[in-house]
């Protein structure tokens, strides 16, 4: 494992789903199953070839996890642009945007809505496809929670431009519109 724990977006997933789903506890104990079944783990290491010849195990597992794209925008002085894995290890401001609709992105939504936060999600699909990854029946109380705290969603949408403190959405209406934005959530 290149990071130097085990369990990959687990964390991540623990921070934002919060302790009922026992993500943390599935993690330990996974980890745990690895020492009983005596399965060496090396952390904090990049495999190469050459380590691989000199550890000279029966078998390798690589697990080379997903890899994010790049960031879609660039960030200013006044409105910064994070990865989805970083929400909760960043200061991220009281007016966030969230960039995608897909379950992360409502998945984060929601995590900032009960901190208090002001989320828009800005996406370039079709508002038929929010949410894509929850079942039918999550989606029947995610959407109308997300509007009821005042989530402003964005349809086949992009960010044309990213200012200090603000950015400006270009949305189906065709008409821009520029609003508040600390965080750009990508």
């Amino acid at each position: 494992e290149k990071n130097s724990f085990l369990g990959g977006l687990l964390l991540f997933a623990e921070a934002i789903k919060g302790p009922h789903e026992n993500l943390g506890d599935l993690n330990k104990y996974l980890a745990r199953q690895l020492e009983l079944t005596g399965v060496t783990v090396v952390t904090g290491k990049e495999v190469t070839a050459d380590f691989i010849k000199s550890e000279a195990p029966d078998a390798v597992i690589l697990a080379v996890g997903g890899k994010r794209p790049e960031l879609a925008v660039a960030g200013t002085a006044g409105t910064k642009v994070i990865s989805v894995d970083d929400v909760a290890r960043e200061e991220l401001g009281e007016d966030i945007t969230i960039l995608g609709g897909n379950v992360q992105a409502v998945d984060v939504a929601l995590y900032l809505l009960a901190q208090g936060k002001h989320v828009n999600i800005v996406t370039n699909e079709p508002l038929a496809k929010l949410e894509k990854g929850h079942s039918n029946w999550v989606k029947t109380f995610i959407k109308p929670m997300l509007y009821a705290r005042g989530t402003r969603v964005w349809p086949n949408a992009k960010i044309t431009k990213v200012g200090d403190g603000e950015i400006t959405v270009f949305g189906e209406t065709g008409a821009e519109t520029t609003f508040a934005c600390d965080t750009i959530i990508d």
